[in-house]
């Protein structure tokens, strides 16, 4: 007996690339190594650069949340508007886990204003995972609006 679970049937769905229309970038700087200088040589033995530490690349959908949900209570601490937003990817194209801390950049959207932008990765875990692969990440509102 097949039965298609719920979180399939919207899977189905929102994994549409009409849904998915920015293209970003996944960075786990935890894998970036300098590793050793090799005098003999002149390089780097060992090391592991930004492009090498990519995990992801390839399509998703932004979706900003609202304003009233901040969990962390940043705003008290922190004089940056930091910005909450979650991103769905593919589900099968990123299997493993997105560390806390992670880069993330569009690299495309339909609102050219994003693009290039940096997220940093909160939470890797959302109520929506189980349909689209689903993360939360932060932006620094500052920065968008030309801040430093």
């Amino acid at each position: 007996m097949r039965q298609v679970a719920w979180y399939n049937r919207i899977r189905q769905e929102t994994e549409k690339p009409e849904y998915q229309t920015a293209t970003i970038k996944i960075l786990d700087r935890s894998l970036v190594t300098e590793g050793e200088y090799n005098f003999d040589t002149g390089e780097w033995d060992g090391a592991v650069n930004p492009e090498d530490a990519t995990i992801y690349e390839g399509r998703a959908r932004i979706i900003t949340t609202r304003w009233g949900v901040d969990r962390n209570e940043d705003k008290f601490a922190n004089p940056d508007t930091l910005m909450p937003v979650r991103i769905q990817l593919p589900r099968d194209d990123l299997p493993g886990m997105v560390r806390k801390g992670c880069i993330v950049t569009i690299l495309s959207a339909p609102n050219q204003a994003l693009v290039g932008r940096p997220m940093s990765v909160t939470m890797d875990f959302h109520g929506s995972s189980a349909a689209s692969r689903t993360i939360q990440c932060r932006i620094s509102g500052d920065a968008i609006d030309g801040g430093e």
